[in-house]
């Protein structure tokens, strides 16, 4: 009996150790019981924008970025005092380390996840004009 609990305590340990190292962010969380869809799959609000570090937050029109199950988004943005919302579709790239937004324009912008928790997402993406780093924490 004293043997097989050891084993199952080795076991553990060894499975944990294994799993805390497999981050694919390169901040967040090692070890989640939370798959990388159910962590993003969420209504979320913009914490910090910035760009090439210059924090542009105070130019964010988007109030909210609700990202679904059913792999679609909405985006709504504020424009005049209105609610304006930007309907499109999401995935990840094969590893998931990059989240896809693909408006329905067919407007494709690529996101590389910094961090993916139940209550934070950290994205990067850049233009010709600069590096952004995005932080959104959940609504």
């Amino acid at each position: 009996m004293k043997v097989l609990l050891n084993k199952g305590i080795l076991f553990l340990f060894v499975t944990v150790l294994i799993v805390s190292s497999c981050s694919k962010y390169e901040e967040g969380s090692n070890f989640t019981l939370l798959s990388k869809t159910s962590r993003l799959v969420n209504s979320w609000k913009f914490k910090s924008w910035m760009a090439d570090s210059e924090d542009i937050t105070a130019q964010n029109t988007i109030t909210e970025v609700n990202i679904k199950k059913d792999k679609t988004i909405q985006v709504t943005y504020l424009v005049f005092g209105f609610n304006v919302v930007d309907n499109g579709t999401w995935a990840f790239n094969e590893d998931k380390t990059q989240f896809i937004w693909t408006k329905a324009s067919n407007e494709v912008t690529i996101y590389k996840i910094l961090k993916l928790t139940k209550n934070e997402l950290k994205l990067e993406t850049s233009d010709s004009q600069a590096l952004y780093i995005i932080t959104l924490v959940t609504k």
